[in-house]
């Protein structure tokens, strides 16, 4: 795979890190979870694991037919009336481990999850 394809599976699990966390709970898999984002952090290529453990968990959750219920926000895509009419910036990975890009006023960066830093303004 090209490096810009797995740029883009990496920005995929940071954003979903917290859910990634939460299903990995249902179906008893939170041991991988945790060996996963240490290996991440501490630098080793664990994107394959990463790719094995969400397919694992979407089958199980899938086939199982659990009663487990996926509310979502049906803001979490829109702009909260907050931040309108602010100038807001691209922030990417601090590490440029993925390609993810978050736009954010700059001074309040979102934070990256998966390595528990602040993501950086992308001035470019």
């Amino acid at each position: 795979m090209s490096e810009e394809h797995n740029r883009k599976l990496w920005a995929d699990i940071c954003i979903r890190l917290p859910r990634i966390r939460d299903e990995a709970n249902v179906v008893q898999e939170r041991g991988r979870y945790e060996e996963l984002l240490a290996d991440t952090r501490a630098g080793l290529d664990a994107l394959a694991g990463w790719n094995a453990l969400t397919q694992k968990i979407d089958r199980l959750l899938r086939n199982e037919r659990t009663q487990v219920i996926r509310e979502g926000d049906a803001t979490a895509g829109k702009t909260p009336t907050w931040l309108r009419g602010q100038f807001r910036i691209a922030h990417r990975c601090p590490l440029g481990h993925c390609g993810r890009r978050v736009v954010a006023p700059r001074g309040n960066a979102p934070r990256c999850a998966l390595f528990e830093t602040e993501m950086e303004p992308d001035d470019s």
